[in-house]
């Protein structure tokens, strides 16, 4: 059973005109007394699909997430409960990839494979040490079906913006290890994460920089505390369309993995305030025999 403690800071940047505000802007976070005061229950849906592939094998991810939520002018209450099914004997999910999935792959592999796998820089001997060493039940086998609700987290935030510009949000997310861990469908471990974001938004642009730190406590796995950053940057190519790149970098979980860098491409279209459909591709710098190759998906985001 592991705790996670995490800090997320966005800091957002643009060429800005002169936007001094007075007090009362700065104050301004919602219209009215009114909106400050009320309770405003909601749900989001937000079904996706995920296609990796690895060298010698290829993955399926369908996820529906439920969010139930509640508002109380810039305070937001928010449970987020991931159902997935998950086709594939190599896969990663959103929650990162496991070194039970490395142990996993590499029960498949022949001596002969191993070491040229080695040879090309796809495999180190750290890797298959850190499986023998730490006695993770391995096996190989053709595609598996992985099917059942991933770890439920509960969110607690609050939003805040500064005029027509700034805006972002602080929180505390709790997040349960009800997950299948030995699936994929969770880590094991019962995180705690504490959150700051501020974006910037000027015309048809939007520059958002996300850093953080995760602090991790003993568990089975070896999993050490890290910091985390992404860089996003978007823009308005044409009324409700967004394309966007964001660049992610997290110092690795387990020593004997290297660094998850990946560049993520996406498009959006925001059809209305309540609904958004992304189209994404994933690049990762280091695969290393466990990151996918290629990462292609879809989401679609409804709020009621």
């Amino acid at each position: 059973m592991k705790w996670i403690l995490g800090l997320s800071l966005v800091v957002s940047c643009a060429c800005l005109a002169d936007t001094s505000l007075n007090d009362d802007e700065i104050l301004d976070f919602y219209a009215t007394p009114a909106q400050l005061n009320s309770w405003s229950p909601g749900m989001t849906l937000t079904p996706s699909l995920e296609h990796q592939a690895y060298n010698t094998s290829t993955s399926t991810l369908e996820t529906m997430t439920l969010r139930p939520f509640i508002d109380h002018g810039p305070w937001e209450l928010a449970l987020i409960a991931p159902y997935q099914r998950i086709l594939g004997n190599t896969y990663i999910t959103s929650l990162g990839p496991s070194p039970r999935l490395l142990c996993r792959r590499l029960a498949g592999l022949k001596p002969k494979q191993i070491r040229e796998q080695i040879a090309r820089g796809l495999l180190t001997s750290a890797e298959i040490n850190y499986c023998r060493t730490h006695h993770i039940r391995i096996h190989s086998q053709s595609d598996q079906m992985a099917t059942g609700w991933s770890d439920i987290s509960l969110e607690f935030l609050r939003n805040w913006s500064l005029g027509s510009v700034w805006s972002g949000y602080v929180g505390i997310v709790g997040k349960n290890d009800n997950g299948d861990a030995s699936s994929g469908l969770g880590t094991g471990t019962r995180d705690i994460s504490a959150e700051f974001a501020t974006t910037a938004r000027l015309h048809d642009l939007q520059t958002t920089l996300t850093g953080g730190y995760t602090h991790v406590g003993s568990n089975a796995e070896n999993y050490h505390s890290f910091p985390y950053a992404s860089l996003d940057m978007a823009c308005t190519a044409y009324r409700y369309l967004w394309p966007g790149i964001t660049f992610n970098y997290q110092p690795p979980t387990v020593d004997t993995l290297n660094a998850t860098q990946y560049v993520s491409v996406y498009l959006e279209l925001h059809p209305a305030g309540s609904t958004l459909l992304r189209f994404y591709s994933d690049y990762y710098t280091h695969t290393d025999n466990i990151f996918p190759n290629e990462e292609l998906g879809v989401i679609l985001s409804l709020t009621f």
